[in-house]
């Protein structure tokens, strides 16, 4: 007999998702046997001959009060952007050119382009839709002509200076889900504020986040379920640069002219559980969960990939 434990973390993630996987869990392999726990539970929710087993554990997120007694596990957390990005090249995977912002820098033009997209470093803001700006590079060099509330954000939080790639008269991103190295959902997103004209000297600054929501009459994101091999691969690999992180929400961006795929970044923490998460709620209005799951028959290739781990690294 082999463990599999599952931490889930209410409100990032229904605990009833992972019930119905952990049933298809046992289904495929009857000598694995599946908990679902969360943050609060404890290993002496385990019986003591349970734990004579070889053990799996995967967390999506904290693992609280939990503390394995034994076994390997992966476990969800946050990878600082600028790490991501550091990983992301030595890995050879195509990302826009992109580094810390310090007070007094001065960008070359010719280098950088007319426009540039300021991002914060606040991992809260990112899944937000308050993380990217585009604003023009002679603003930024000068700084003043920036808004109040903009340079708040880039002193307060920190801010990377990230290479502009257009994404047509949109701005438009993927974002893939992968669970344990395997695609569970796919969604292409474009934001409702188009892209204003570059040559025009007048722009200061827009949100070009594609989680961005305005507060007008078409208040939501335009979203829409994918199925793209290319992502699908180009997404797979940038997940095998994080092994230890069961859940990914993956955003990439498709360059309008060349058709070449960047990595923006990915999710870490455990909250791109969009089936159920609190914070895919509003999306789910647009797109039911129904839907999400059917599209690559998430709860069966979750499952498939659970006892695939479990056979191989239970320890």
């Amino acid at each position: 007999m082999r463990n599999l434990i599952l931490i889930t973390r209410p409100g990032r993630q229904d605990p009833k998702d992972f019930e119905e996987i952990a049933q298809r869990v046992r289904k495929l392999d009857r000598y694995i046997k599946a908990f679902v726990f969360t943050p609060e539970n404890t290993s002496d929710d385990i019986k003591r001959e349970d734990w004579r087993n070889p053990t799996l554990t995967v967390s999506l997120g904290t693992m609280g009060h939990f503390n394995p007694k034994r076994g390997r596990f992966f476990y969800n957390r946050q990878i600082p952007k600028e790490r991501q990005v550091e990983l992301f090249k030595s890995d050879g995977i195509r990302t826009p050119r992109t580094i810390a912002y310090s007070a007094g820098m001065a960008l070359d033009e010719k280098e950088w382009g007319s426009a540039v997209v300021v991002k914060t470093s606040n991992l809260r803001q990112t899944s937000q839709g308050q993380s990217a700006y585009l604003v023009q590079l002679k603003h930024l060099n000068d700084f003043s002509p920036l808004t109040d509330s903009l340079k708040e954000k880039i002193m307060s939080n920190g801010a990377l200076v990230q290479e502009f790639v257009p994404t047509g008269n949109y701005p438009t991103s993927y974002r893939a889900g992968i669970f344990l190295g395997r695609v569970i959902h796919m969604m292409k997103k474009r934001s409702n504020v188009p892209i204003p004209d570059l040559a025009n000297t007048s722009i200061e600054e827009l949100n070009i986040d594609s989680n961005h929501e305005s507060t007008g009459e078409n208040s939501f994101a335009a979203r829409e379920l994918v199925i793209d091999d290319e992502i699908i691969t180009f997404a797979t690999r940038i997940a095998g640069i994080f092994p230890g992180l069961p859940l990914l929400g993956i955003d990439i961006v498709r360059h309008s002219k060349t058709g070449e795929l960047f990595a923006l970044e990915i999710n870490g923490g455990g909250n791109t559980w969009q089936f159920s998460s609190n914070h895919a709620a509003p999306g789910r209005l647009v797109i039911s969960k129904e839907e999400r799951i059917k599209q690559f028959d998430a709860w069966n290739t979750c499952a498939r990939a659970l006892v695939e781990k479990t056979r191989s690294h239970a320890s």
